[in-house]
């Protein structure tokens, strides 16, 4: 295989696995071990790999004569340059890493630093992943059924919060119900709250964290240590089950309908 004036050798074996095991020999790939693929499906894969400057990218330990490289799926890394003090990284989504560089970082700089974050890239990546699978494989509500949710959310949600407010040790004004794609709950300086109907798919202490939460603002309007104090006095187990809606939310709101 040749590109841009690159030759690398390929060996192409089948196996029983997800992951393509690429050794690395200097600046070529001498081997690969993939899935049963097709002809045209591994040429697709390897003309992506076979140049070296994408492949120094996602080696999770290249710098010395046969050492291995694990990719777990075909990556882009985007990089970002901005007037920051130092490099950071996000996931953007399935297949998309996002390095955030100051200025005045070189290639080779942002390079060391992906190789060093690679295994972080994979957790995460695999964690992306796994989610995007069951987002694909989710069955989406229809307007009849979101209605009907948003109905007993109506008559769910007042009654949790007529029963964590005096808990609280506040007084409030409207809830409204809505169907949001990026918010669970809202309080405004006025006293006004508003809830995301999805919720009633959760369970139903993740409900009453959103609700302490909101409530808790009425008390202080930021995140700070103070307001966690407050939050965590009425609801000791508020950790566990905010990381319940971080860690299922996108399923919740990825069954709105399109």
């Amino acid at each position: 295989m040749k590109r841009r004036d690159t030759n690398v050798t390929v060996y192409v074996r089948s196996a029983v696995k997800r992951d393509i095991n690429v050794p690395l020999w200097e600046r070529y790939l001498s081997g690969i071990i993939i899935n049963v693929w097709s002809k045209s499906k591994i040429c697709h894969k390897m003309l992506r790999f076979a140049d070296w400057a994408v492949v120094c990218v996602f080696c999770a330990k290249a710098g010395k004569k046969g050492q291995e490289c694990r990719f777990l799926k075909d990556i882009v890394v985007e990089v970002e340059k901005s007037r920051r003090k130092s490099l950071s990284m996000s996931i953007k989504d399935e297949n998309t890493v996002l390095v955030k560089a100051p200025l005045w970082a070189t290639k080779a700089e942002i390079d060391a630093f992906v190789k060093k974050h690679a295994r972080w890239m994979e957790i995460h990546l695999n964690k992306e992943s796994a989610k995007k699978e069951k987002m694909d494989s989710l069955t989406r509500l229809s307007e009849t059924e979101l209605a009907h949710i948003v109905a007993d959310a109506k008559r769910v949600i007042p009654k949790r919060v007529a029963y964590y407010a005096p808990l609280v040790g506040v007084s409030y004004k409207k809830i409204t119900i809505r169907k949001q794609k990026s918010r669970w709950g809202s309080c405004s300086a006025e006293g006004n709250l508003s809830f995301n109907a999805l919720l009633l798919l959760a369970p139903p202490m993740v409900l009453d964290s959103v609700v302490v939460h909101e409530l808790c603002h009425r008390l202080e309007m930021n995140h700070s240590p103070r307001f966690y104090g407050h939050v965590y006095r009425v609801f000791p187990e508020y950790d566990k089950w905010h990381k319940w809606l971080n860690d299922n939310g996108d399923l919740l709101i990825g069954r709105l309908p399109e």
